[in-house]
């Protein structure tokens, strides 16, 4: 495909400046662009700190798989700061050949804080010059260059210094003119099919003037919890005492004995540990990490959630980190995921006493609590037309992706509105012929084996519009338990029939001697076909999951009856769009870098996307896998 994407950064920029600028007629150039183009809301990570919100956009994923949380790691004894190293799932740069970078975009910003010294206008201005220069200087030598990057972080600090005076309206009067020569000989240089995208990371707003200080509040719910032990110790005293007057002394039990000693032991070191001290928790502006605290998680969420300060919320956003994070990585950052209101201002600084003062600082504005960033549009792709007024972060890999013609990865959260589907429609099509013919050959002898997981959700999902649009009887549905499932799965094969009513059959084994447990689920399965009569059983198995499965055919015989196999020719990332355009519910395991599925003894994440998608399972069975599949397995 012969198309370029120059994407221009502005970092931190924000509507509340931009609008009120253009209609006072000082960004002739925005004004235009927003005026002719597409633009809306760009909604950042949470929290929106720069280093993880820009990892977002080059990788389509949310933190909780590309695992940068913010500028420092603090899951590491040493804690450092991030670094591309870390990133843990692969960034468009590193897919797409042809490319440029400038200010960072390809890495992460690192830097510890806003910068306080004296910085002018002129020289704001002078450093977003050079960066347009060097871009303009590298694409007259590589006018076919597809992918570009210009970050303006210059921004970001001026709107961190000088928010409310005129001196940002200068700045952004020179920038617009700056940005305007940039995008002019970009669409000069080049003759391809070309977009223009404005984006920045997180918005920004005024600086609070109310402080909360975290650790002293911290320190304040530590004590109550161990005033609330010392009250739990105190009744158990009593009762004591009146089971030995009773004639019954629990503390000559060895168990209560034991427990109760523990108990009081605890105590005394919550007493004299001086509580702020050592109470396992760590405050950052992303969250509140764990580190062995005694204290409740879900405790914490609810106080922080309700607490207020002249009768305002204090926290806009407080959640546990698997409310907030989906991907293997979602616990390497913070347990406690926040984002304080736009009046408060979070010191996380462990030796202020007072939980709430006056918050007094030379820095006018900040970013921390607001997500809402911008972006604007330029292109001839009329399919954008669709797209919505707010967009996530993680929306504009995808977009650029299918603008540049290259593949998607697995994995992706973000969502494009220029998606083909016309292979995957083809694949539903030829998928729903397959049930079709078996329901109606086979009749009331055709069952469906059903787990819940990905593959069989996608094959149930067709099978039931396939019955209901034909006023077909569903087929017999089997479940074979095994008792080794994730207790998650349990719940969500529960719920999902009772969401599709699903008259599910639980066909319980047990492994007997000298049986190792796909040795039982086979024996299961022949047992299920001959209970129930069946002359065909429908799988959710597909060729590209192991290369013992890769020869077989959509219906395929064994010994006692026919294998159907309707989704055989789909592969991992066409079940995931499936899965996402129909929007299915699905196990919950699967956000937190599960995979693939099957006992919890032997299932373990996948967090790498390059990995195969059973490298988290029992590794000797899928070495033994064509023999288990000559004996019955699926």
């Amino acid at each position: 495909m012969n198309s370029s994407v120059l994407v221009i950064g502005l970092d931190g920029a924000t509507w509340k400046v931009i609008d009120p600028l253009i209609k006072s007629n000082k960004l002739p150039f925005l004004a235009k662009l927003k005026k002719q183009n597409l633009s809306g809301i760009s909604q950042s990570t949470l929290p929106p700190l720069t280093p993880s919100v820009w990892t977002s956009f080059l990788t389509g994923v949310n933190p909780g798989k590309h695992a940068i949380f913010g500028f420092l790691n603090y899951r590491k004894e040493n804690q450092h700061f991030f670094t591309n190293a870390d990133i843990k799932f692969e960034p468009i740069t590193k897919q797409v050949k042809s490319y440029v970078s400038f200010g960072n975009l390809d890495g992460l910003i690192k830097i510890a804080g806003t910068q306080t010294q004296k910085i002018t206008v002129d020289d704001l201005i002078a450093s977003a010059k050079v960066k347009a220069d060097k871009f303009k200087k590298f694409l007259a030598k590589n006018p076919e260059t597809k992918l570009s990057f210009v970050l303006f972080k210059e921004v970001d600090v001026a709107q961190h210094l000088l928010w409310g005076t005129r001196q940002l309206a200068d700045f952004y009067q020179q920038l617009d003119g700056i940005v305007d020569d940039v995008y002019s000989y970009y669409q000069n240089q080049t003759r391809k099919q070309k977009t223009f995208i404005i984006v920045s990371d997180h918005g920004f707003h005024k600086a609070a003037k109310v402080q909360f200080s975290i650790y002293p509040w911290l320190t304040k719910q530590l004590a109550q919890t161990h005033e609330s032990r010392q009250l739990v110790w105190n009744i158990i005293h009593v009762v004591n005492k009146f089971l030995k007057d009773a004639g019954l002394d629990m503390g000559k039990v060895g168990f209560v004995k034991d427990r109760r000693n523990k108990f009081v032991d605890n105590l005394e070191k919550e007493r004299t540990s001086g509580l702020a001290k050592d109470f396992g928790i760590r405050a950052t502006f992303e969250g509140l990490y764990f580190y062995n605290s005694k204290i409740s998680k879900t405790l914490l969420v609810n106080r922080l959630t309700k607490l207020k300060y002249e009768g305002k919320a204090v926290f806009e956003i407080v959640k546990p980190a698997d409310k907030v994070y989906k991907g293997a990585f979602y616990d390497q950052g913070p347990d406690i995921v926040f984002m304080p209101s736009q009046d408060i201002h979070l010191n996380i600084s462990p030796i202020e006493t007072n939980i709430f003062s006056k918050y007094e600082t030379q820095i006018p504005a900040d970013h921390m609590s607001d997500i809402n960033g911008i972006y604007m549009m330029n292109t001839q792709n009329e399919k954008l037309a669709s797209l919505p007024t707010k967009i996530s972060i993680v929306d504009f890999r995808p977009i650029i992706s299918d603008l540049l013609g290259v593949s998607k990865p697995l994995g992706l959260d973000g969502v494009s509105p220029l998606t083909n589907y016309s292979l995957l429609d083809q694949k539903i099509l030829q998928t729903k012929a397959i049930l079709l013919t078996a329901l109606n050959k086979y009749k009331e002898h055709l069952g469906i084996a059903f787990t819940g997981r990905k593959d069989s959700l996608v094959v149930m999902h067709m099978l039931r519009q396939v019955c209901q649009e034909n006023k077909l009887n569903m087929p017999i549905i089997l479940f074979i338990d095994h008792g080794q499932h994730f207790a998650q799965s349990y719940m969500f094969l529960k719920s999902i029939a009772k969401k599709w009513k699903l008259n599910i059959i639980w066909e319980n084994t047990e492994i007997q001697r000298n049986e190792t447990l796909a040795e039982s689920k086979i024996r299961a399965i022949e047992d299920s076909v001959s209970k129930h009569s069946l002359v065909a059983l429908v799988t959710a198995i597909r060729a590209d999951e192991a290369p013992a499965r890769k020869k077989e055919t959509f219906f395929s015989d064994r010994k006692t009856h026919t294998r159907v196999h309707p989704i055989l020719k789909f592969s991992e990332y066409d079940v995931w769009e499936y899965i996402k355009r129909f929007n299915l519910p699905y196990n919950p395991l699967y956000d937190f870098g599960y995979r693939s599925l099957e006992e919890r003894k032997t299932t373990t994440k996948v967090g790498d996307y390059k990995k195969p998608e059973r490298a988290g399972r029992d590794k000797q069975k899928e070495k033994v896998m064509q023999s288990l599949r000559k004996l019955g397995y699926f």
